[in-house]
């Protein structure tokens, strides 16, 4: 995602460490969880017998136009 989002969104990437303490945030109400998940698409796909056929390059760069389009870009972003 990291890759992919940058080109979408036609800007570069800024990544930042979360740390609720540095920013004070009760780190048990953030809006992160505190437990690292995955899920593995290959094993998901030899179970469902599902093949994804949507390129994601192409469908975040259409997603960013429309939230560009309906000015979300604009609005403040909110950590809760």
């Amino acid at each position: 995602m990291e890759k992919l989002c940058p080109p979408a969104a036609a800007c570069p990437v800024n990544k930042v460490c979360y740390d609720p303490k540095a920013v004070g945030v009760d780190a048990k109400k953030a809006s992160f969880c505190n437990m690292h998940f995955y899920a593995e698409q290959p094993k998901a796909n030899d179970i469902s017998v599902w093949h994804g056929t949507t390129n994601i390059a192409e469908d975040l760069k259409e997603r960013f136009e429309e939230y560009i389009k309906i000015s979300r870009d604009q609005k403040p972003m909110q950590l809760r």
